[in-house]
């Protein structure tokens, strides 16, 4: 009986046993060859830091939009609701 006759009778009788040897194959061959290849690709170049008054004028920015929106928002629900008529952006 051949090698493979006998692995074809092992995962018969044990196909629990055959699937974890799979599992762990894939477990050993994926990091050990896989991992060099991906380390040997150069790497992407670094973003440069914004500066931070950039992003304090986006982040104001921003809020006032979504304070905007957010107002916008309580008037329609208090017109729906007909307990306030009159806009609250005062």
């Amino acid at each position: 009986m051949g090698v493979m006759d006998k692995l074809k009778v092992f995962v018969v009788k044990e196909p629990v046993v055959a699937a974890s040897c799979l599992i762990a194959g894939f477990g050993l061959f994926l990091p050990a060859v896989v991992r060099p290849i991906l380390d040997s690709f150069e790497t992407a170049k670094e973003v440069p830091q914004p500066a931070l008054r950039d992003i304090v004028n986006l982040h104001a920015r921003l809020t006032s939009a979504a304070l905007q929106d957010m107002g916008k928002t309580v008037f329609y629900v208090w017109v729906l609701n007909g307990s306030m008529i009159a806009d609250p952006q005062v």
